[in-house]
């Protein structure tokens, strides 16, 4: 005869979970599904950033390979004109430029203008303004963000389509590591730019019309570290948003490669 002290316990043993513990159980996995699908969208967009940094490095690098390779004529250099009339000291070679043709200039070569998304473009700068053309070259690697279009005067690559980034200078004020007003606003953590000293800068933060670089800018006339300076940059699209930028200092008018 079974006691019905056992036949409840042996109830207790075989019965299901009652609907609150369904429901208690449903939530905790909604909220682990939810958190972890969150992750899912930060991850893809680092992957892609991730990506598109590796590419960047690699086309500048190809980019530069193809410089140094062609070469280009110091005439065609010291026959250009100045960009501005101002204190800046970048100079456009438009015959040097037309060495290298657009498709040279850009990843993937093979698809449509429109549909491009890395561009290099060489930038001289003459390194001792007023004693001579004491010319360097710069190549700058942008990348197009989404459909921007690059639209304005002025440039080192102005005849570029307007699918292509221009690169531009513009004067700012810099007191140590930080610039601050002109062309900042078209900067984003990790760009680089140039300064009208040929000295090359990552940009570190930004925060309203201030940036900050990784290093102090000096004028090397007189080692001041404040003062006004001339920076060359990537300028952002009409959709407001930064380019990826990459720079490298090839060569000098000697034909010597230079550091990077």
């Amino acid at each position: 005869m079974i006691s019905l002290k056992h036949q409840s316990y042996a109830a207790r043993a075989t019965r299901g979970f009652t609907l609150a513990e369904v429901l208690v159980a449903m939530a905790v996995f909604a909220l682990g599904f939810v958190a972890v699908a969150a992750m899912f969208p930060t991850a893809i967009l680092m992957q892609r950033e991730t990506v598109r940094q590796v590419q960047g490095e690699q086309f500048s690098d190809s980019g530069a390979a193809t410089v140094l390779d062609r070469g280009f004529s110091g005439a065609a250099v010291n026959a250009a004109a100045p960009l501005d009339t101002g204190s800046q000291k970048v100079f456009e070679a438009p015959d040097a430029l037309s060495d290298w043709s657009l498709a040279d200039r850009s990843y993937i070569a093979q698809m449509p203008t429109g549909e491009r998304r890395l561009f290099w473009v060489p930038v001289f700068l003459d390194a001792n303004p007023g004693q001579g053309r004491d010319w360097r070259v710069y190549l700058f690697t942008v990348g197009r963000q989404g459909a921007d279009l690059y639209t304005g005067g002025g440039g080192a690559n102005a005849g570029d389509p307007t699918t292509v980034p221009r690169i531009r200078g513009a004067s700012s004020t810099y007191n140590g590591n930080q610039i601050s007003d002109g062309g900042v606003s078209d900067l984003r953590v990790g760009n680089k730019v140039v300064d009208q000293w040929g000295k090359i800068y990552t940009v570190k933060s930004t925060t309203g019309s201030t940036a900050t670089l990784d290093n102090q800018i000096v004028n090397p006339t007189n080692g001041n570290t404040t003062g006004n300076v001339d920076i060359w940059y990537a300028v952002k699209g009409n959709s407001n948003r930064s380019s990826y930028v990459d720079v490298q200092l090839l060569l000098n008018n000697a034909g010597n490669r230079l550091i990077r």
